[in-house]
């Protein structure tokens, strides 16, 4: 937020305070900004001397607060909320989680939505073109799937079942595994 502006003091607090932007199209929305950055008058319009570098929609946790997000998440641009800054600076508004925040557009990697290993397809090209499967000679697909449902019903083996499939997929994290699994046949006739 820009020198200049105007802010009321909602309430006061240790390392953040609660403040309105006065503006005609604020609505009365509140945020949450650093304490010693915002005047200390409760309840009174008062101009900013120096520009507001950080604002947040929801008081920040301390024991969470950082600035970086500890994974890498596909979003479509189109379906994140956007503002653009006083300096035409373009900001997304990200959800992942517990935490939320604004990320610069500079500071998002664009993909092509042709990239399927960067949405987390895994392409298996080298299978057999069979109806069955050996298990003593599995293909590397047969071993991936496998270890996928690593213990579903509780053995450790090269057989898959009914029942291992379907506890996979009562499991978020396994049927995503599953179903970004792709595997190539020379025939469309084998799957």
């Amino acid at each position: 937020i820009k020198k200049d502006t105007k802010i009321k003091l909602i309430e006061a607090g240790t390392n953040f305070s609660k403040i309105q932007i006065v503006t005609s199209t604020n609505n009365g929305k509140e945020y949450y900004a650093p304490a010693g950055q915002v005047p200390s008058v409760l309840n009174e319009i008062r101009t900013l001397t120096s520009d507001l570098t950080e604002i947040y929609e929801d008081k920040p946790d301390l024991n969470k607060l950082t600035d970086t997000v500890a994974r890498e998440d596909v979003f479509n641009k189109k379906d994140l909320r956007s503002v653009k800054d006083s300096s035409e600076v373009l900001w997304y508004f990200i959800n992942i989680d517990e935490r939320k925040g604004w990320i610069k557009d500079s500071e998002l990697t664009k993909i092509s939505a042709y990239n399927w290993k960067a949405f987390g397809f895994e392409v298996l090209k080298d299978q057999a073109d069979e109806f069955l499967y050996d298990p003593k000679s599995p293909t590397p697909f047969l071993n991936k799937l496998c270890s996928y449902l690593e213990g579903e019903d509780g053995e450790v083996d090269k057989y898959v079942t009914t029942a291992e499939l379907q506890g996979a997929f009562r499991n978020q994290g396994k049927a995503k595994k599953i179903s970004r699994l792709v595997c190539y046949h020379s025939s469309e006739w084998y799957w």
